[in-house]
Order: structure tokens, then sequence, then C-alpha cells
């Protein structure tokens, strides 16, 4: 299992993948996830999903036709309108035969998303070393096991209330359950958008999942939006790890408690200022002092010898020495992850 590695997969975001403030939700929940996880995994090519009444059309492609550029789908190109057709042929058939008509359905859904417009907008996944990126090709028996995991999402309430038709429920749930499996089986943690978090949701609720925490706790704490660069910057700062630990502990404890949306982000604010008082008022023992001071009369270069032949520092020594292990003991106590916080709210 290896939870320190987010896996963005297009089934579980594809509702969010469209140009405006749906992608720019996207890119803040990658950035966030950047400072959560040691990599970010996002998968590459194209999901195109057509679905209606009377069907549905899923299609990945691997990436893009030659010569083609990728960009996100407008709300223009994604809003339903017509209908799609789905035919086959034999591929040793002379050249102007008729397709066979198999799928003829009224548009209710139409989403083609892909993360490969981020991938050119940061300027390739070598720009940042912890992104990057996957083309996950499933083994035949995926289909069985998906279609198994899709039946019990389909009937989702809020899933059943947006898309009443029943094809098109089963296409969106499919997908979701790709994602699903996907992570289930390679232990990483799954991200999603806000629609199919609710199938996540769900999934927790039957014990089918854990929930990671965060991610909430860190969009609580700092809602701006960071740069690109600002998260690099980040995750070279000591002590990232340990405040990814105290951002989990905060916002684990303000979930037990909470009765509410709002209730969760009060709690976790209060438990971010219990956190920092708790650090910043923390000094060093007297055992961590008695080493320093020790260290400094053996290393110390103002040395002089006293009566009875033991080490001594001299008045003047003594006096920078005395300044320097109050801070040096003062940068021991100090917990790590708050150089992290530091940074993070460009106190430094």
């Amino acid at each position: 299992m290896d939870p320190s590695v987010a896996y963005f997969g297009l089934g579980t975001n594809a509702h969010q993948l469209v140009s405006g403030a749906g992608v720019a939700a996207v890119k803040r929940r990658i950035k966030l996830a950047s400072l959560l996880h040691d990599q970010v995994v996002l998968e590459l090519g194209i999901y195109e999903l057509q679905a209606g009444p009377s069907g549905s059309l899923p299609i990945y492609y691997s990436g893009p036709a030659e010569g083609e550029v990728v960009r996100w789908q407008t709300p223009r190109e994604r809003h339903p309108h017509g209908g799609f057709h789905w035919g086959l042929r034999r591929s040793d058939a002379p050249e102007g035969t008729l397709f066979r008509p198999m799928l003829s359905s009224e548009t209710r859904l139409r989403w083609r998303a892909s993360f490969l417009p981020l991938v050119h907008e940061v300027g390739g996944l070598e720009a940042f070393p912890w992104l990057r990126g996957a083309w996950i090709e499933d083994a035949p028996r995926t289909s069985t096991v998906v279609n198994q995991m899709a039946r019990r999402d389909q009937d989702d309430p809020i899933l059943r209330r947006t898309w009443p038709d029943q094809f098109v429920r089963s296409a969106v749930a499919r997908g979701a359950a790709t994602d699903f499996k996907r992570v289930s089986e390679t232990g990483t943690t799954l991200y999603a958008d806000p629609f199919h978090a609710r199938l996540l949701a769900a999934r927790v609720a039957r014990g089918d999942a854990v929930t990671v925490l965060g991610q909430e706790a860190l969009r609580v704490i700092e809602p701006r939006e960071l740069s690109w660069q600002e998260v690099a910057d980040l995750r070279a700062v000591p002590g990232l790890v340990e405040y990814r630990a105290v951002l989990r502990d905060i916002e684990g404890a303000a979930r037990e408690q909470s009765t509410s949306r709002q209730d969760l982000h009060e709690r976790i604010l209060r438990g971010y200022s219990e956190a920092l008082a708790r650090a910043s008022t923390r000094m060093p023992s007297w055992r961590t002092r008695l080493t320093l001071v020790a260290f400094g009369i053996v290393v110390g270069k103002a040395v002089t010898l006293a009566a009875n032949g033991l080490p001594f520092v001299g008045s003047v020594a003594g006096g920078v020495f005395g300044d320097r292990a109050s801070q040096v003991a003062g940068e021991m106590a100090r917990p790590r992850w708050l150089a992290a916080d530091a940074r993070l709210h460009r106190r430094t």
C-alpha cells in the first residue's frame, strides 16, 4: 500500500474537467495533493463519454491524434445536444461498405476529459519531478470487476437525481469504478471531483474505502491559490512530512465532532490555532540544554584550564556561547513543521 502517492483518474474527475471554474478547482486540488503526498500521478490520455436514454459510448484514447492539440472542453461543447450513433463493419469490408447500426440515442451527457492541457501548461511533467503521468491499460478481467463495482454505485440517490436515465447513470458509475479498482489494487490515494466524491463517501460508509485526511484542513488553513513554483518551494522545506501529520491530526479530530461543513471548518481553524500555540511555546528540556552546554565546552575555542585541569569557557567566549546555545536549543525544540507552515503563509 502506498498512500504517499495520489492518483487523479479521468473517470472520477471528468465532471469538473471543463474550462473555467471547473478546471481551476481541479488544478487547486492537484496542488494541494502535491503538498500532502510524495508523488501525484495524472492519468494521461483522453476520456470521451456520450450517454443518453438508449445507451452510452465511453472511449479511452491513449493520446491525441497526430497533429491534434488537446484543449479543455468548454461549457458550450459539453452542453448536450443532438444525438450520437455507433456502428460496426468488418475490418476487411470493401471501401464504402456501410456500418451496421448498433446504437443510436439522444445525447444527455457529453464529456471529453483530459489532463494533457495541464501537462502542456506547466511545460511538461519534467518541470516538476513529483508529477507523473500514467496511461493504464486495464486487463480483460477488469471489465467484469468494474461492472460489479459500478452496480453498487449507480443507485446512489444523488446520481439518480442528476441523471435519471439508467444508461447515463450506469456509464458515470462505471467510469468512477474504473478508478476505484485501480487505486484499490495499488493502495494509492484517489482524488475525485466533488460530484464523484459523493460516490467515494458512499464507499467509505460501506466500509469499502477509508478517508485520507489532510486536504480539507490544508484548504481551510490556506484558502489562497498557490502557484506551481510556490508548491515546488514548499516541497523543499524541511518539516513538510511532519506538517502533513499535523494537518491529518487536526482534520481527524475536527471530523469526529463536527455536525456540518461549516462546523468542520471552524473546528479545523480552532485546532490549527491550538497547535500553533502549543508549538510556539515549546521550550527545550533541561537535558537538551545540558547537552548543548557540554558540547560547547568540548568544542569551544576560547578555552582555558582551571586549577583542577577541567576545560572552562572564559567569560567573553561564555557570553557568546550562551546566546548561541539558547538559539540552537530553541531551534532543536522548535517543531520542524512550523517551518513549512511559515513558508505556506509567507512568513519567511
